[in-house]
């Protein structure tokens, strides 16, 4: 037969694992995640989790990436660039 502790460790233990995720479900059908977590939180999660903000996407690719040459001379002629003798 169990001890008191036990019986006592057991029940708070079962008390506050029920509380915790009741508290848990509660946050997520009611809250977003900035209401509940910081800034910093939330950007380490991304970062940990291999997401970049749009402008740093942006950045990683070149233009040769996304046009052909010809779309590219053409955006730089109509700009003012000539291309060198």
């Amino acid at each position: 037969m169990s001890t008191r502790q036990q019986r006592t460790d057991f029940t708070d233990t079962l008390i506050a694992s029920d509380l915790l995720d009741t508290a848990i479900e509660w946050l997520k059908t009611n809250m977003s995640p900035e209401d509940v977590f910081d800034d910093e939180a939330l950007t380490t999660w991304a970062r940990e989790n291999d997401m970049r903000t749009r402008e740093e996407t942006a950045s990683t690719y070149s233009p040769e990436d996304v046009f052909d040459q010809h779309e590219l001379r053409n955006w730089a002629e109509s700009n003012g660039y000539v291309e060198e003798a």
